[in-house]
């Protein structure tokens, strides 16, 4: 079996910025164990765990990208995502141009055609950056919530990853690139 997703790349200039940002303003930046700087990217359509001799089948079911082209987008507030009533997640939002919903909706249908099932939660543009395990000291986080950024950018690549889950976190492989006109 082989775990993929499809994702929008982050040009590096603005992951070292929010990287830079985060420790100018997070007091105890380094106490938290946060996703490596070349990790971060916007999820499109997390796929799961396929069969091998299916991945050719979804390159061929998402080669309409090849159309698609670059998306402005812009960064917007750091905030959390919650399981069980805890923070789980903290994460950056991103402020996304609305066909980013049709492209997600998109490649929900293409794959749905694969057996691969559709997203039941609402697509939200965001960067997570740090997965609490509940032991941080999560109070410094809350307090840059209310921090507004106004970087804007434009992303021109999403590609095709495989994620393998180690003890000590994932490691992708990029399988293919699609360069967005």
């Amino acid at each position: 079996m082989t775990r993929l997703f499809i994702a929008l790349k982050i040009p590096l200039h603005i992951r070292k910025e929010i990287t830079n940002f985060t420790k100018e303003v997070l007091p105890g930046y380094n106490n938290y164990k946060w996703e490596q700087i070349d990790k971060v990217h916007l999820t499109l359509k997390f796929i799961g765990d396929v069969k091998e001799e299916l991945v050719n089948e979804v390159i061929k079911k998402i080669s309409f990208i090849n159309g698609y082209k670059k998306f402005e987008c812009g960064l917007d507030k750091f905030d959390f995502f919650y399981r069980n009533g805890k923070p789980s997640i903290f994460f950056l939002k991103l402020q996304m141009e609305d066909r980013i919903n049709e492209l997600v909706a998109r490649f929900n249908d293409e794959l749905e055609t694969l057996s691969i099932p559709r997203e039941k939660k609402e697509f939200h543009a965001h960067l997570t950056l740090l997965r609490i395990k509940g032991t941080e000291d999560i109070d410094p986080l809350k307090k840059i919530t209310e921090i507004e950024l106004k970087n804007k950018f434009t992303a021109d690549e999403i590609a095709l990853y495989q994620s393998r889950l180690l003890a000590h976190g994932s490691i992708y492989k990029e399988l293919l690139n699609y360069k967005l006109n």
